[in-house]
Parts: C-alpha cells; structure tokens; sequence
C-alpha cells in the first residue's frame, strides 16, 4: 500500500510557499511499511534499488526505538562490507556520536584507550567500513578534506535530519549543511533517517531537487522521487496528564512513588535550573537528604565545574541512566539519545514544537507492556503570545537583513546583499561571544578568504512554519476554546492505529488544572456546609467575621483562579456581607451550592446568618473558568 503523507502542517491547508512565492509544495509517496523492526523490512534487495538510482535520496520515518541505526550497524554495515563499499554516518550531539562509536567499536572490534586523550572514543572517526562524524565536524570538512574523501562513500546516513529543522533558529549552518551534503554527496547513496520528518520534509526536497531542477518557460519546477518508507507509529505505551505550570509537577514528584525515576524536559535553561535547586531543597526522604534527589543537564554539563555533574554526564552517556531519581534536562537530549532506565516511570515535557515534543518523548526507550506516565504542558494563550512574539523577532531580523525574505531566495540571486542593512545586522549578531538569535544568519568563508554573510534558509523556513503553528492554534481555539489548550498537543500524538482524538470528557479526567480546580471548589464547599451547620451569627467588625471572610477569601480564590475580581479595586482586608454575598452567587452559577446571607431581623446586632437555599445532590461540579 503506498499512501501519501500530506506536508501541509497541524491542518492548515494554505499553501506552504518555502523559500520563493511560486513554491509548490511535494507530497512524497511513502510506501507503507509492516509494524516491524526497519532492519528486518528493508532487504537487501531494497539496498540495490537505491544503488542503481543513487540521485534518488532514500527517507527513513520510523518511531523512535524502531531499529533505524540497528539497520545501519548491522544490516548496510555488513552488505556494504561484503561489497567492499563504505559508509558514512552522519550523527547530531556528542552524546549520540558516543553511543553510536561505542556500539561501532564492539562489532569491528575497534581498540581504543578511554583514559588516552588522542585514543578516546570521541577522536575516533573509522570502525572498519564505517566513519561516524558529527554535523558539526562535517561543516569543517567542506573546506578540510578533498573531494576524494566525500567520492570514497557509497552510502551517506543523514541520521536524525529533523536537526536541520529543530536547530536552525540558533545555528545559523544547518542550511548550508543540508545544501552542501546534497552537492558533496551526488553520487552516494544518501538516507535520511527521523521519526519526525513533518517539519523538514519540504526543506529536504527543495535541497535535493536542486539535483533535478529544470527550467520550463521561465518558470522553475522541481522533481523530488525518493524512496521512502513509513513505519507505523504506536504511542499507546502512555498515558497522558496536562499541566500548566511546572509547580504541579513539583507537587506531584514529591506525593508519588519514591521508587519511580522522572526525565523532564524544560525549554530553558534557567527553568530546569530553578526546577532541579527547589526539588534539591526539599528532600524526598532521609537518604536523598544527603545525595540530593534530582540533577540538571545541559550542553554545557559535559564540561561543567561541579565534577559530580561531569561524572553523571559520563554516566548518563555510557549507560543511559543515572542514579539520581530526576533528570531534568533541556532539548540537548532530543535528537537520538537514548534513556534506558525501566524504573522510569514518568516523562514531562514542556515544549510546544511537534518535532521537538516527539523527539524528546522518544529519548526513553521502553519495554513491551510497560506504561509511562506522560505529562504534557498545555499551550495557552499567553504562551501562544509568547511563540508570536518569538514570530516577530526573527522575521524582523530576516527583513532587516534583506528587506523582503521571499524575494531573496531566487536560486541565482544575490539580491539580499541590496536590500535591508546586512552589514548592521551582521555586527549585531557576530560581534558579540553569543546571540541566541544568530540561527537565521550565516558566515560563509570563500574562496578569496572572505567572510559572506548569508541568510540561513533553514532559519525562514521554521520561521515560516511557527507563524503557521500559532494560526493553527488561534483556529483551535476559536472551535474548541479552552479544550485547545489539550487538544493542540494531543493531536500530535494520534499515530496510525488511533487517529481520533478522544473523547474531551477524558482528556478532562487527567488535566492537572481542572482536578485542582475541582478539589479546591470542593473545599470551599465543604466549608460553607460546615458554617451553615453551626448556624453561627456573623456580625461584620467582629474576630468570628473576619476569621469567616479571610478563609472563604482564600477558598474562593483558589476555586476560581481565574476570576481577578478579588484583586480590582481599593483592597480590603475581609470583604464585607455583600461583596461575599455577590461570590456566592457566583458559586451558585457553577455548581449546587446555593447559598445566601439572611440578615437576622430578630438579633439586637447586625448579625448575618449563612443559608442553603437548596440541598446538593452531590459536591462534583463541572468545571469553572470565571
């Protein structure tokens, strides 16, 4: 069966113009493939197709623990040998080039000397037939090694080639990779392997189709004709929680299970640090006292100055686990590393990109039959204002640079050097040790020796495709309102064999925000029921009043967190009998607690009595978004 993938992204049908206005997106036939291993459902016999249609690039899309670097070690490694062939291996983090080397070196029996600086692992490039060289050590051969070298491959392993994609923002090379391994790489068997190809999968056909472009009348058409092959996805394993705030899930490490490892994934720096300082702070028991129950990671960990961290890094790297509880880190283990820990139970992530979030759920590899709490953070609408102005700065900078982004794209054109002020956008972000803005703009080294600054094409295109995510979501909402806040991630998880959202009932049943909501309207009615019960006079000026009014305040904030009604206006220290009166109207609108304050006509003070005007069937109220 051979079905077609669209590329248009999270249900947006508007044309995905890439790089130029006339942009006409591919849709790529992917042939379906059996829910198996991709070593043990692409033969041999596949692997001499693409040899004798080398121009054709091969696409892997294959879950993540579905076996694709399992098929390249074993299966191309030994038929290539066979046929006196080499391959290159192309991976993405040094994490991952380690686990890959490691695996390498013990089926070519490769020696080397761990405590050697020159023999460490991480120098050693050749295992037998094979060269495993990261992204970022190819970007130097381009102007390094001859073009012997590149001819020597006959097959080239693009692994994990969402990177193009995922890192663009902040590396400014990934186009210029993509461009450079398609032309370097001609006439090699070249395979991109991900299990998320959504995001780059257009990038990826413009590269190589400029192998095949022809000119037709003036007008620019493009042939992209891989092999490619689809793998079924499955995410059953997980059942899946919402959040909003990365306290709840502090609050629900410290109420679960001492025995259950967590694996959390921040979007910054400063939020895992903070995360990891205040779940150190309040120790899980008498034993992590003293060892501390969770430790961060980040790109800088393998060099950081607090050894102990060094020493859990080179853990972590060498046997995919760590002895600590929690493991906080940030997307520096996304692309291919592998978490193999059974007593993980517990999986957060925080991100709101889809490549992203799926490649960080694939970090932990999972047994058979085992389920895995997933906590997902919601996306609202403030966080959608935050993607937009993230939107803004990097499309600003793209048109200060060139002045009009799409126009600069013609395939031979330099018109961007005449538009917008390079020249001071170049200063702005080179002239500084680091700018986390760098991503959309390049240096290039030519051959004279100079520097040419170059848009980073790969930068626009993920550009391009927010703006298109934050009008996905802004759509969500207008037909589903709040439920969006769920539904926008939980789309992305609707694989092959469930493609239906569930019912929102149960996605309601496991949204953190609404069960607190619900057990704090809960408490606040329980509350009510018990002053009422006492059937106490509350006469406004006394110490019985202000204790009542202080502790509905409390209740009633927390039941309605939303509602900033409480917060307008000049403060007061206890509301007064009508400003309480009015929040138990409120109450009434969304549940059965219908309560009132009778004035006590029969009292020589002016004294109040709380009544129910109606018994409740029962304390479970639908959920309140005052």
């Amino acid at each position: 069966m051979r079905t077609k993938i669209p590329v248009n992204v999270e249900g947006v049908t508007d044309k995905n113009y890439l790089f130029t206005p006339d942009y006409v997106p591919i849709e790529i036939p992917f042939q379906e493939m059996p829910d198996s291993y991709v070593s043990d459902a692409i033969t041999e016999n596949e692997i001499e197709k693409w040899k004798a249609d080398a121009e054709r690039p091969v696409f892997i899309s294959a879950q993540t623990g579905s076996g694709k670097n399992y098929f390249v070690t074993h299966n191309l490694r030994e038929y290539a040998k066979k046929n006196g062939e080499h391959i290159l291996y192309i991976s993405n983090r040094v994490a991952l080039d380690y686990q890959q080397k490691k695996e390498l070196a013990a089926l070519t029996n490769t020696k080397f000397r761990p405590n050697s600086p020159e023999d460490r692992i991480e120098n050693i490039e050749d295992f037998s037939n094979v060269t495993v060289v990261t992204y970022q050590k190819l970007l130097h051969y381009f102007s390094q090694k001859p073009q012997g070298w590149f001819s020597s491959f006959c097959y080239v392993v693009i692994d994990e080639c969402h990177f193009f994609y995922s890192d663009s923002l902040f590396n400014p090379y990934t186009g210029y990779l993509l461009e450079k391994i398609v032309e370097k790489f001609r006439n090699s068997v070249r395979i991109y392997m991900s299990a998320t190809f959504d995001d780059v999968l257009d990038s990826i056909c413009y590269y190589e189709s400029s192998l095949t472009t022809t000119i037709d009348q003036g007008a620019r058409s493009y042939s992209c004709s891989p092999f490619a092959y689809h793998f079924p996805r499955d995410f059953s394993a997980y059942q899946c929680k919402y959040f909003s705030d990365l306290k709840q899930i502090t609050a629900e490490i410290q109420k679960g299970s001492k025995k259950e490892k967590w694996l959390v994934f921040v979007t910054s720096k400063d939020a895992g640090r903070k995360l990891c300082n205040e779940l150190n702070r309040v120790p899980q028991d008498f034993q992590e006292q003293a060892e501390k129950a969770a430790v961060y990671f980040d790109s800088q960990s393998r060099n950081s100055d607090d050894i102990e961290t060094r020493i859990l890094w080179e853990q972590l790297k060498k046997d995919g686990k760590t002895n600590k509880r929690i493991l906080i880190t940030t997307s520096v283990l996304d692309n291919g590393f592998s978490i193999k820990d059974s007593a993980v139970k517990n999986v957060v992530i925080c991100t709101n990109d889809k490549t992203e979030f799926l490649q960080e759920l694939g970090r932990l590899r999972i047994d058979r039959g085992t389920k895995v709490n997933l906590y997902i953070q919601k996306i609202t609408r403030k966080v959608n204002a935050d993607r937009k102005r993230m939107y803004e700065t990097f499309s600003n900078l793209l048109e200060d640079f060139c002045g009009e982004p799409q126009k600069a794209f013609s395939r031979d054109s330099d018109t961007f050097l005449k538009r917008g002020n390079p020249g001071q956008v170049v200063k702005e972000l080179w002239t500084t040790r680091e700018d986390s803005r760098r991503g959309p703009i390049s240096l290039i080294l030519n051959k004279d020796g100079t520097l040419c600054p170059q848009i980073n094409k790969m930068a626009w295109w993920r550009t391009c495709q927010l703006n298109r995510q934050i009008k996905a979501f802004e759509n969500l909402v207008e037909t589903k309102g709040e439920d969006a806040e769920i539904i926008y991630k939980e789309q992305w998880l609707r694989c092959d064999a469930s493609p239906d959202i569930p019912d929102i009932s149960i996605l309601h049943k496991n949204d953190l925000d609404r069960l607190e909501s619900d057990a704090n309207m809960q408490a606040l009615l329980e509350f009510l029921d018990k002053e009422e019960e006492k059937n106490s006079e509350l006469i406004e000026g006394t110490n019985d009043f202000e204790v009542f009014s202080q502790r509905f305040t409390e209740l009633y904030k927390k039941a309605f967190p939303k509602n900033t009604s409480l917060n307008r206006g000049k403060k007061r220290k206890v509301l007064g009998h009508e400003a309480i009166q009015n929040h138990l109207k409120k109450i009434a609108e969304f549940t059965d607690g219908d309560y009132e304050f009778f004035f006590d006509s029969g009292s020589e003070k002016n004294s109040w009595k709380l009544k129910r005007l109606r018994q409740p069937l029962c304390h479970t109220p639908e959920h309140y978004t005052v």
